[in-house]
């Protein structure tokens, strides 16, 4: 519709509507609904609220791949795994219920404290600005890379396990951004694996995110902000999932596919380097070719370093003759595999991040 259009709207309700008045909304009031009662996500500029019965009993994927995107802008991530007639389903277009302000997305960020001089001593606080100066960028697959970005800060990031960084990149007058998790820091530097979405018939346009970053040079600018996950490891047992403490987790059971593995590698970097942490973990990787394993030689040393904590193994869907792993898609038996022993009173946990 036109402006115009959306104006004359305002007083209606949208076919199929249950919840509040079609209206504009700015992305720094997006980011604020993002639990599983409340969830908003941003696609092609129109704002969806998510129905918490769809998330539990509608959606194909279950709620979390939906939950993940909940309060940001989900066109790149919808799009790069849903087939186009996807947009006139019925249930999405119920679901419709305004627009983003145009305004710029940066202006979201607060700017008020310069990176590195916030109250907490201990790193950035969450929503504050990251200028990021590419420093480095190393091919490690087909399609996905190594990004290095220089802080101007010594501090480091500091973050809490599962914490990720919104990086901004520019879109005409305005600005997108794109939700990712580092998977090393150090002072004065952060480190990410980005798969580059590129374009092809499906998808005309690719990766909006991640192709404007790989097009940045070694000197090049662009702005990140700290955000929190909805699922954080707050170490020795304790989560926070979705807002709710769960403490005294004994074994957790990881499925990634392809970068959804770089959540659950920071998790593991940060449990498996306490020595007071006695969580056992149990990863299953699946991929599609051998070439597109991210982070493997990391992996395969955290397991043989920590043997008694973490049991590692990897599916692919299209290997080669050699491949002497899992063969096919993630299955049921393949999880029993791969995960400990059950015990009785043993807290268990199951996370799942990556392509459904």
């Amino acid at each position: 519709e036109t402006s115009t259009e959306v104006a004359e709207m305002s007083e209606t309700f949208l076919p199929g509507q249950r919840y509040e008045r079609y209206k504009r909304h700015t992305q720094q009031e997006v980011r604020q609904h993002n639990t599983q009662e409340d969830c908003w996500i941003i696609l092609r500029g129109q704002i969806y609220k998510i129905p918490s019965e769809y998330l539990d009993f509608g959606h194909p994927g279950g709620a979390e791949p939906i939950l993940r995107m909940a309060g940001q802008d989900a066109t790149e991530t919808f799009t790069a795994i849903h087939p186009p007639e996807v947009w006139g389903d019925s249930d999405l277009a119920s679901f419709r219920m305004g627009e983003v302000e145009a305004v710029d997305a940066l202006s979201s960020i607060d700017f008020g404290r310069a990176p590195g001089t916030s109250s907490n001593a201990e790193g950035p606080n969450l929503g504050e600005c990251l200028p990021l100066t590419l420093a480095a960028r190393m091919m490690i697959s087909p399609d996905s890379y190594i990004f290095r970005f220089n802080l101007t800060s010594q501090v480091g990031l500091r973050l809490c396990a599962g914490t990720h960084i919104d990086l901004f990149v520019p879109r005409g007058s305005s600005s997108v951004y794109r939700a990712y998790t580092p998977v090393a820091d150090g002072p004065g530097w952060v480190e990410f694996i980005i798969k580059v979405y590129g374009a092809n018939g499906m998808f005309p346009q690719g990766g909006l995110v991640s192709q404007k970053l790989y097009t940045l040079q070694v000197g090049d600018l662009i702005h990140g902000r700290t955000a929190v996950g909805h699922i954080q490891y707050l170490g020795r047992g304790s989560w926070n999932l979705l807002g709710s403490r769960r403490e005294r987790v004994k074994e957790v059971v990881m499925v990634a596919g392809g970068t959804g593995i770089t959540p659950m590698y920071q998790v593991l970097q940060a449990a498996l380097s306490d020595p007071f942490d006695d969580t056992k973990f149990a990863l299953l990787f699946a991929n599609r070719h051998e070439s597109d394993v991210l982070l493997g030689k990391e992996i395969t040393r955290l397991a043989e370093l920590h043997e008694s904590r973490l049991r590692v193994r990897h599916c692919l869907s299209q290997p080669s003759p050699a491949w002497s792993g899992y063969r096919g898609h993630v299955s049921a038996w393949m999880l029993r595999e791969v995960s400990w022993p059950l015990q009785t009173g043993v807290q268990r946990l199951a996370l799942q991040c990556g392509r459904s």
